[in-house]
């Protein structure tokens, strides 16, 4: 890197799982990251500290009286602008709209870092710094097909992952995967996921989060997880959104502003 100072960047966001494993890579080449969740947190954080780049979805450019994206091409023209568009509307692309770059989400990770990385040459480290570990997560769930597609799509963020569709084998496994995260589906034959809850939490001394996941959407169904240990209980189908949400809060890399943001929108969404 050069000598320049920390390449200052500002996400402005509702939905933050998509742009999560972007703010972790940029942080660890050097950037200094902001992250907003709503138009006048982004004024705010804009006022005080004036990012070079910033990262806007178009919904929360839209909620602003003014618009968000007239606002800072009139008050920092310096400022470059990536667009994120959530709907099927063709995009504008490039600087012909006053942007660096305008996309439909979602949007790869390798993609938007190219754009950054070719605008702001030299100002982020080549390699950057590696995570501390890869993080394991144990997922029990005897529907095989949702076993697979929940396995992929937390690969795919990084993380371990072990799978069993039974509750007996993964109890038996414990001790050799000593996971730091449990998602476990309530509903399984021999043994339940409520009473695997409750043996990991006893294994662990209730150490490792238990994430339930039902399709039965009912306070009883709640406090019977948490009775069983359970730290969260998220219903079947789950968004992705606040699934990861979930996952990345519990065993993410994530910074302390990132993780203050989530606090409590994961508490509303998934918190038992």
């Amino acid at each position: 890197m050069s000598s320049l100072p920390p390449l200052s960047i500002l996400f402005a966001d509702a939905e933050l799982a998509a742009t999560r494993p972007l703010r972790v890579d940029l942080r660890r080449r050097g950037a200094k990251v902001h992250l907003v969740d709503s138009a006048d947190e982004a004024v705010r954080q804009a006022s005080i500290d004036v990012p070079e780049l910033l990262v806007l979805d178009d919904d929360l450019n839209q909620s602003a009286e003014c618009g968000l994206l007239s606002w800072f091409q009139a008050r920092f023209p310096g400022t470059e602008i990536i667009l994120l568009h959530a709907g099927g509307d063709v995009a504008p692309h490039g600087p012909g709209q006053g942007l660096l770059f305008s996309a439909h989400k979602p949007v790869s990770k390798e993609t938007l870092l190219d754009v950054i990385v070719s605008a702001f040459p030299g100002r982020l480290r080549e390699d950057p710094v590696p995570p501390p570990k890869e993080h394991v997560i144990l997922c029990v769930d005897d529907d095989r097909t949702y076993l697979n597609s929940l396995s992929r799509f937390l690969r795919r963020r990084g993380y371990e992952v072990f799978c069993h569709e039974s509750a007996r084998r993964a109890l038996q496994t414990l001790p050799e995967i000593k996971p730091e995260l449990a998602i476990v589906d309530i509903k399984m034959p021999e043994m339940d996921g409520l009473t695997l809850t409750r043996c990991i939490h006893q294994a662990f001394k209730g150490q490792v989060p238990v994430v339930v996941l039902t399709a039965l959407d009912s306070k009883e169904t709640y406090h019977r997880a948490r009775e069983s240990g359970a730290s969260y209980c998220l219903t079947k189908p789950c968004k992705p959104e606040d699934f990861l949400n979930v996952v990345d809060f519990i065993t993410g890399d994530l910074d302390e502003e990132e993780r203050e943001l989530l606090k409590s929108r994961v508490r509303v969404d998934a918190a038992l």
